[in-house]
């Protein structure tokens, strides 16, 4: 694809990437050259209906959950540990980025623990 741009000047510490104007000590990757394993949650059969939540238990976090770079205990619902395990997708583990895609599109969050 082909782009065209207006001349721009690049201050010192700067440099012109495909992306645009980054700080030199940048590199310019792919997602795909980075080997994430993106995924997208539980949608199947497996989906925990209402009268699987539980008062307590395992956490399930939805896009309501995730608001202004933390995760919210507002309305949040719980599973079983024998539902928890399950479910095939979705399973958190330290470092985790949450990138929500539905509500509130965009929200985010590092699983911290």
């Amino acid at each position: 694809m082909e782009v065209t741009t207006r001349q721009q000047t690049i201050r010192p510490g700067y440099k012109q990437t495909e992306m645009g104007i980054v700080p030199e000590e940048w590199e310019v990757k792919t997602l795909k050259s980075l080997h994430f394993d993106i995924s997208d949650g539980n949608y199947s059969s497996k989906y925990p209906k209402a009268s699987d939540f539980r008062p307590i238990g395992v956490p399930f976090i939805r896009a309501n959950n995730v608001r202004g770079m933390d995760v919210v205990d507002d309305d949040m619902r719980f599973i079983s540990s024998d539902q928890h395990r399950e479910l095939q997708k979705g399973h958190l583990k330290r470092n985790d980025i949450l990138i929500t895609t539905r509500g509130d599109i965009g929200q985010n969050r590092t699983c911290s623990r």
